[in-house]
């Protein structure tokens, strides 16, 4: 919804915004909106992105971040509420350590009696598979900074110059921008490289970081399908191996040149060339042959029905 008035720093009221403003006076509503621009167009720049407060007793501020280089910029409402944020976080549980050990815990010997140890079965596997859950499994932040503050800074001081150019389009503005975009991207692989430098320089035989570093680089980036042989289907890479080259011997194996087909081949090339050889072939008359003559590569029962038909043209012409 378009909502501009003036009462929240906006250049123009439109009608959205006298709708809003008069909710928020009916309602005894607070409208909540950040004091910088937060949609920024080709020549002008707007406040759209707004909050309704009410019966909230703490302080909302309203900032908006220039984390984004896009035309929208978010808008961040902090409420001050005397406690400190908590970061998010996600639980990924390990499938391979959750199955290790509920086989560890799997009692195989039970023969329930009544529905009493039925019920207390049942509760005892649905514990050892909260417990297997919660212990193989591990927290991890869904926001991670491994970025610099230098980088930070300088994204943010990217993204207020070209908020700056798409208001004014001056190409001062644009040469600002395009530095400041050439110095982020050099941090950035700065960065890239020091990051890898510092995990080269760290890795230590006994440590598993050499084994993974080999098996990046050595890892298949082709996954072949499973082939299917005559007798069964081959998964592993080195029974594909062995599948291609049975078909390979298979495919160009020698010519069977035993004495016995050798001589049925000798055999048969003795009678081919003990028949006589038949002439039954009539010769070109001499008017074809004149006629064949006038084009060049070409048959003379083709030729013939043209001048046939182009002499009975003149004919009929002449007529």
């Amino acid at each position: 919804m378009d909502a501009k008035h003036k009462k929240w720093n906006c250049l123009r009221t439109f009608h959205f915004g006298r709708q809003l403003s008069s909710f928020a006076v009916k309602t005894k509503a607070k409208i909540l909106a950040p004091t910088e621009p937060t949609h920024y167009r080709y020549r002008t720049a707007s406040i759209i992105d707004l909050a309704l407060d009410r019966n909230v007793p703490y302080i909302i501020n309203a900032q908006t971040l220039t984390e984004l280089s896009s035309d929208h910029l978010p808008v961040q409402f902090h409420i001050d509420s005397g406690t400190p944020a908590e970061i998010p976080t996600r639980f990924v549980p390990n499938w391979k350590k959750f199955k290790q050990h509920l086989i560890k815990q799997t009692e195989v010997a039970f023969i329930p009696r009544n529905k009493e140890d039925i019920d207390i079965e049942v509760e005892r596997i649905t514990a050892e598979i909260i417990k297997a859950n919660r212990d193989s499994g591990s927290w991890k932040e869904l926001i991670s900074n491994e970025t610099t503050e230098e980088i930070r800074m300088q994204a943010r001081e990217r993204n207020r110059c070209k908020k700056i150019w798409h208001k004014t389009r001056h190409p001062a503005d644009k040469n600002r921008l395009n530095r400041a975009q050439s110095h982020l991207r050099k941090l950035y692989r700065e960065h890239d490289q020091r990051r890898w430098n510092n995990f080269v320089t760290g890795i230590e035989p006994g440590d598993d970081s050499l084994w993974k570093l080999v098996n990046l680089y050595n890892k298949d980036r082709f996954n072949m399908p499973p082939l299917i042989t005559d007798n069964q289907i081959d998964y592993k890479s080195i029974d594909k191996a062995e599948a291609i080259a049975d078909s390979l011997a298979q495919q160009f194996k020698n010519n069977d040149l035993t004495p016995h087909t050798d001589f049925i081949v000798n055999r048969r090339i003795e009678i081919l060339n003990r028949r006589p050889t038949t002439k039954n072939i009539t010769p070109c008359s001499p008017c074809r042959s004149r006629q064949s003559d006038w084009l060049k590569n070409k048959s003379p029962d083709r030729i013939i029905p043209i001048f046939t038909g182009i002499g009975t043209m003149e004919k009929f012409r002449a007529c």
